[in-house]
């Protein structure tokens, strides 16, 4: 059996739930500093996927859906220097289209040139 030399000083260790709570404190820290840096770099992905493309002007216009328009044909209008499928997403993107399908008299939120 291992005994203390004769004049050793006894090290008293903090109360086990008094380390608990540090560690604890500590951990939950840590995790605060990690949930920020994840909501700071999802809010930059969101900022560039907000981006419009080249060529897509970031203003936008109301248009009002003719007969026979479809989404291509506006965002052609729209945006004439830009792709036109970029565009389309976009204005789909814009007015939460599901599908291409658009009624006459329908008023779309479009990039404005």
């Amino acid at each position: 059996m291992w005994r203390r030399p004769a004049g050793a000083r006894t090290v008293r260790r903090a109360p086990l739930a008094l380390r608990y709570r540090v560690r604890r404190a500590a951990a939950l820290m840590v995790l605060a500093v990690v949930a920020a840096g994840v909501v700071v770099g999802l809010g930059s992905l969101a900022d560039v996927a907000r981006d419009a493309g080249p060529g897509i002007p970031a203003a936008t216009a109301q248009v009002v859906v003719g007969q026979g328009d479809t989404v291509w044909d506006i965002a052609r209008r729209a945006a004439p220097d830009a792709d036109p499928a970029a565009a389309a997403a976009h204005i789909a993107e814009l007015n939460g289209l599901r599908s291409a399908a658009l009624r006459p008299g329908q008023v779309l939120t479009v990039p404005a040139a």
